[in-house]
């Protein structure tokens, strides 16, 4: 064990019962009576959270609670300390292992606060260092790294969905979320069983690549994790034991990322924030690996667990403020509420930076007038206001399908003919019996005007100045800030 540890372990009195519980803090000892979750808690004036740090020689790494007023406790005395733990990892901590290392735990107990301004100031610094992006892209993953600190005080937190074609930097970034997000696990090579038990017992954020390519049972097994993962009621059933003889209640929220080429489908990407990532044309950050900054890496996670025990109460207060924009309703509004709570401590701690104003220019990329809806709903409606010119229209769903170039004939022309006949009744336009080519629909004027009212398209912009990216080329890695 190392010298760091024991400090840490003779003054948090993890052996001191007594004189822990004779500490004139009442509104502590209240709150220890109460259930914990032991990962990441937060109620009122007290947060914890576990770390998983260096065991005895020749052993495994030990779980601790660390908690706002200073405790490093060994789980295994959590009940010594009147603490009362919902669930514990059964799961050796070599994965997560000085993820927030003792010197740094032995800084906060010393008295050091956290400060929104310095790490945001070295995620965004760091993801120039390595990322040929707009100034967008940076911002939003500080935000959204800083927010998987603190996710359990929102009633939900957006996953992020990374898109992109060959060579973009989408495992690139994945890599630099897995080392700064909050217990971040990728979830290549890791069974459908593990990842249910991972975000139940530690939290962790999840990161998923590819999960277009994956196949239909391993789909089937993680999608109910996955879809209703952004909310913290969310629950999933599982069969557990030898002979899969019983049902077995999971937490299934948890921060999740998302990265591929061709997408998420309809449901799941209505639950995230998007990043669009483009081939870089900066050869060295394009040249640049995360294992580059595995300095600052590690800095960064000190700070962003120090921001979570000693900053939780101002975040909580942004978010009961609710200042997200006026022109995100809905579950556009619930997803982005967290960042923008985030990004109201940012601005409070540094005016300079303009974290709210470069969130809100793109959140309104997506949801500029209230829009939240999905690629096949807009798409429908794109072709629908150019096909249906006349008072009345009689629409088939196969002129849809063949207006974004998928021809009679080919393989895939009936299941998108499918998909948008089914797209045309859920927006409410009338079938008109069927011909040769198919099921007809009737479309007036009136009701396409009504319907784009409740789903407004966004307006048609060019993105190539936007997706091109301003900043200038960052030589050294970064040690500011």
């Amino acid at each position: 064990m190392s010298e760091h540890l024991e400090t840490l372990l003779r003054e948090s009195g993890a052996t001191e019962k007594v004189e822990r519980l004779m500490r004139p803090n009442g509104a502590a000892e209240m709150i220890r009576a109460k259930i914990i979750h032991p990962a990441l808690h937060f109620e009122n004036d007290f947060a914890c959270l576990s770390v998983a740090l260096p065991g005895p020689a020749g052993k495994p790494p030990v779980w601790h609670l660390v908690t706002s007023h200073g405790e490093v406790i060994p789980h295994a005395d959590l009940a010594a300390h009147s603490y009362t733990a919902s669930v514990l990892p059964k799961i050796e901590g070599h994965g997560f292992l000085n993820r927030w290392r003792t010197e740094s735990i032995h800084a906060f107990k010393s008295g050091v606060k956290g400060d929104f301004k310095k790490i945001t100031g070295r995620i965004v610094t760091m993801s120039r260092y390595l990322f040929d992006a707009p100034e967008s892209m940076h911002v939003l993953i500080a935000a959204w790294v800083i927010g998987t600190y603190f996710y359990r005080l929102f009633p939900g937190f957006p996953y992020l969905n990374i898109l992109g074609g060959m060579a973009t930097g989408k495992s690139k970034l994945e890599e630099f979320l897995a080392a700064v997000a909050f217990n971040a696990i990728k979830s290549e090579s890791v069974s459908a069983a593990v990842l249910y038990r991972l975000v139940h017992a530690t939290g962790a954020t999840i990161l998923f690549d590819d999960l277009e390519n994956w196949g239909k049972d391993e789909k089937s097994e993680i999608m109910p994790l996955v879809n209703s993962g952004y909310r913290q009621e969310a629950w999933a059933l599982r069969m557990v034991g030898e002979g899969k003889d019983h049902v077995a209640w999971f937490n299934a929220y948890s921060p999740k990322a998302f990265a591929g080429i061709r997408g998420i489908g309809d449901v799941t990407s209505s639950r995230t924030v998007e990043i669009l990532m483009q081939r870089g044309k900066d050869r060295d950050r394009l040249n640049r690996g995360v294992r580059d900054i595995i300095g600052d890496l590690a800095e960064a996670r000190d700070l962003l667990y120090i921001l979570a025990l000693s900053r939780f109460r101002d975040v909580t207060k942004a978010n009961d403020a609710d200042t997200a924009p006026a022109f995100l309703v809905g579950r556009a509004r619930e997803l982005w509420r967290p960042l923008f709570a985030i990004a109201d401590c940012v601005q409070a701690d540094a005016p300079e930076f303009k974290t709210r104003e470069t969130l809100e220019e793109k959140a309104r990329e997506t949801h500029g007038e209230g829009n939240c809806m999905s690629e096949r709903t807009e798409n429908t409606l794109v072709a629908l206001r150019d096909l249906a010119t006349d008072a009345e229209s009689v629409i088939y769903p196969g002129q849809l399908a063949a207006y974004f170039g998928t021809k009679p004939g080919e393989r895939n022309f009936r299941a998108e003919s499918g998909a948008f006949g089914a797209e045309l009744t859920r927006l409410g336009f009338k079938g008109k019996g069927r011909t040769k080519q198919g099921k007809r629909f009737r479309v007036t004027m009136d009701q396409l005007a009504d319907v784009l009212a409740r789903y407004p398209l966004p307006p048609k912009t060019d993105t190539l100045d936007t997706l091109a990216g301003s900043d200038t080329p960052t030589d050294t890695p970064p040690k500011c800030f």
